[in-house]
């Protein structure tokens, strides 16, 4: 499992790191795909319990693009006007295939969207900042620094679990050692690059304390869902990652986090 991890690890890095450096589309391409993938997974693991429409998965892959593609453009209000009209949508397949189809499902569709589509949408945002490429960057560097360093922190050293219900591996020691490394890579960051780096030494430390918060939040996120649907993993397209959600649930969910920090400290 471990050279598994490392060999994906190894792969895949230098080319997602060479598509974030490339950006415009080649980076909205690279979201887009780890969304619709991401739905994929999703609805894989809904029918362990569900039986969910096909209109509604039809809706929910064309609403991740138009969420994503509004990310892209910028056009808040084009997203906002995309979720409601997915909403009147799934509202009009309930009403007209009431007996064949749940509340459930519609809720469940819904909210995948928001998941899967939404919040891989602050990336782009991120991205199309002045300064995206380098925010990024840091973002990805401390999400990986995070998990590796609590993985092998937890593996050496780990006792105490967090949550063994929800993630019966993850420790409070694991959490600290990734931590730990995160808040040293924002000061490593800011002796080499200093001023040529859009935030000061606070704000670079500010911005490794969300990651040492989001990170696990998002994992612990995503290990509740899988608990609630039965399931290990959300599929076994990385090799020994398991699925596409598996590997990205603590960058999705930390990028807004990260955005709305840097609207309000820039």
């Amino acid at each position: 499992m471990l050279f598994k991890r490392i060999i994906s690890a190894a792969v895949g890095m230098p080319l997602v790191l060479a598509i974030v450096y490339a950006g415009d589309l080649w980076f909205l391409g690279l979201v887009m795909l780890v969304s619709l993938l991401g739905m994929k997974e999703l609805y894989g693991i809904l029918k362990n319990r569900y039986e969910v429409d096909i209109l509604y998965k039809i809706i929910s892959y064309a609403g991740v693009v138009s969420l994503l593609l509004n990310a892209y453009y910028r056009h808040g209000g084009g997203a906002i006007i995309t979720l409601f009209l997915i909403f009147a949508f799934f509202t009009l397949v309930l009403l007209v295939k009431f007996s064949n189809t749940g509340l459930e499902e519609l809720t469940l569709s819904f909210w995948g969207i928001i998941y899967v589509g939404g919040l891989p949408g602050f990336l782009i945002l991120l991205r199309g900042n002045e300064a995206g490429l380098m925010f990024i960057v840091s973002l990805l560097a401390g999400i990986w620094i995070y998990d590796t360093l609590a993985y092998f922190t937890g593996l050496k050293w780990g006792r105490h679990k967090i949550s063994a219900q929800l993630s019966p591996k993850k420790s409070i020691e694991g959490a600290a050692g990734g931590s730990l490394g995160v808040i040293a890579a924002a000061v490593i960051t800011h002796v080499f690059w200093g001023a040529n780096y859009p935030l000061d030494f606070t704000g670079l430390l500010v911005f490794g304390l969300i990651i040492t918060v989001g990170a696990p939040l998002g994992d612990f996120f995503e290990s509740a869902v899988k608990r609630k649907l039965e399931v290990k993993d959300t599929g076994s397209i990385i090799p020994g990652h398991g699925g596409i959600l598996d590997r990205v649930d603590s960058l999705i969910f930390t990028a807004p986090l990260i955005y709305f920090y840097l609207k309000l400290w820039l």
